[in-house]
């Protein structure tokens, strides 16, 4: 579990708070940057996705510090998201108002912990803009950074002072398909020649499904798990019972997910934790769902029963648009996964009612609005596909 911290920078140096109200008729204490600080750096939109040091960024020292939370979600996972979004927060697309460093913290802490940064930072923008002259300013506002190119020169771009662009994550999704080069022939309507490439089809239709098969970050995610359990515990006694062989057990698959062999007394304890942890802490439970649905044996007994109601319950609740981001990937990852043996197959296609709310949920996923989201959801619309071509 990480701790996610804001700090919040007052650009004007304490001049607004001496001087807004006599200029806008309104007391603001400060014009806010904010950076967020989680996983031992400090993430912030200034000229584009930068993260450095916590309070070694250009802006100085920060003026408030905020803890907003805890997070279960893995590093990687952060800056996979990132890298979704990076295109929204670019140099050309800073706007003060509408698309600021304050804009760009909130959507990360909204992913991180399901929450907003504090409101008197998210909300500064909208409370300068209802005073008479934040309305008058505004028109001319819009105007200066509709100009193409204005973006990158009023972002709060940072000196060059040896920041970091985080990286995008090194994770192919699909390898480029292999080419063979011909020889260089004349098109029918041009006089220049220029060299054609062939592809191969049997590697631009891939003929086995698409998996989330990441395995490396298995003691991470029962790290959490357990970190999970513990906090929930406490809450659990007196209705629901989670004993300590439930414990030992979820202890022993953390040993044998990976491998060919699983103990599948575990596997009700899997199911009853789907059902009782809230929204915000299910994440790594779904994610140990993902592993184990690569297992023959594990996919085999969450799916032979095509009335096992565990997957489409997972499809209904945690695939809707007002779901938390990060159950909301790791289910449609989880479903691509339930492709990888013939039982899951069968689960999935040769109930019409599963087929009609698994194309329905690949419909709406794929107007969600991460990148890495849609991603998920075009590997599971793929792999549908691919199925639906082989049953007729």
């Amino acid at each position: 579990m990480t701790t996610v911290v804001l700090h919040v920078y007052d650009l004007s140096s304490g001049m607004a708070k001496q001087f807004s109200r006599a200029f806008i008729g309104k007391q603001i204490d400060g014009i806010w940057h904010t950076g967020l600080v989680v996983y031992g750096r400090e993430y912030y939109y200034g000229g584009g996705v930068l993260n450095d040091s916590p309070g070694r960024t250009p802006y100085g020292t920060p003026v408030e510090v905020h803890h907003l939370g805890t997070t279960d979600i893995p590093k990687d996972t952060f800056e996979e998201y990132l890298e979704g979004i990076r295109a929204r927060y670019s140099m050309d697309k800073y706007h003060l108002l509408e698309n600021n460093c304050n804009h760009f913290t909130n959507e990360c802490s909204n992913f991180l912990l399901g929450k907003s940064i504090p409101s008197h930072i998210a909300g500064l923008p909208s409370e300068v803009m209802n005073t008479p002259f934040g309305a008058m300013l505004k028109p001319m506002i819009d105007q200066f950074f509709s100009q193409q190119g204005w973006g990158s020169a009023m972002g709060p771009v940072a000196p060059s002072s040896g920041l970091n662009p985080v990286p995008p994550p090194n994770r192919p999704f699909m390898q480029p398909a292999p080419t063979t080069p011909t020889t260089i022939s004349s098109h029918p309507r041009s006089n220049q020649s220029h060299p054609h490439t062939k592809l191969k089809l049997s590697h631009i239709i891939h003929p086995s499904p698409l998996l989330f098969d990441q395995k490396s970050n298995v003691a991470t995610i029962f790290q959490r798990l357990f970190l999970v359990i513990s906090e929930e515990k406490p809450k659990w006694a007196a209705t629901i019972t989670f004993t300590s062989s439930d414990e030992t057990l979820l202890r022993d698959l953390q040993n044998s997910i990976t491998q060919d062999s699983i103990n599948s007394s575990v596997f009700p304890v899997i199911k009853k934790l789907l059902e009782i942890l809230p929204m915000e802490k299910v994440f790594p439970v779904i994610d140990v769902l993902r592993l184990l649905l690569l297992n023959t044996q594990a996919n085999s007994y969450f799916t032979t029963d095509i009335r096992n109601p565990m997957l489409m319950d997972l499809l209904k609740k945690y695939t809707q648009k007002d779901s938390l981001m990060p159950p909301q990937l790791l289910s449609y990852r989880t479903l691509c996964n339930t492709f990888a043996k013939p039982t899951g197959i069968n689960y999935l296609m040769h109930s019409p009612e599963h087929l009609n709310l698994l194309v329905e949920c690949i419909v709406d996923g794929l107007r969600a609005d991460d990148k890495i989201v849609r991603r998920a959801v075009a590997t599971l619309c793929f792999n549908t596909c691919l199925f639906l071509d082989r049953r007729h």
